[in-house]
């Protein structure tokens, strides 16, 4: 099964990057500027829509991806990743703090990021393979 990975990020030219890149390691993409994007999306799929894993810059111009990235959180929207380039400990705080577990960053390289994408899909299909304790 492909991987939906829904892609927020304001920069037209970093959020197109970044689904050239996670397409070519194997991803099904969808992409959104803000949450009002998300939400046109969710109305054009229909009630079924669930990417399976959804990337949100944090650092914005317009608003804070903080609260897309709860947002997408508090709906069940996949596992939702932080990306932030300064991999700063009170973003993770923030994050953990909202349940959202990974934060992600682009300085490593493109390549380097999907594979870290790549990684965190396969954990979480694991664990949920796993028995119950």
């Amino acid at each position: 099964m492909t991987t939906t990975v829904l892609v927020v990020d304001e920069d037209t030219r970093a959020r197109q990057v970044l689904c050239d890149a996670l397409q070519k390691h194997g991803f099904r993409t969808r992409q959104a500027a803000d949450l009002a994007g998300v939400r046109q999306l969710r109305r054009e799929d229909g009630a079924a829509w669930r990417p399976e894993l959804s990337i949100v810059e944090l650092v914005r111009e317009h608003g804070n991806g903080f609260s897309v990235a709860a947002w997408l959180q508090s709906r069940g929207y996949g596992i939702v990743v932080l990306l932030s380039e300064r991999n700063d400990v009170a973003d993770r705080l923030w994050a953990r703090s909202r349940g959202i577990l990974h934060l992600a960053s682009r300085a490593g390289g493109i390549d380097q990021l999907c594979a870290r994408l790549q990684d965190i899909v396969a954990d979480s299909q694991g664990a949920s393979r796993r028995e119950p304790a």
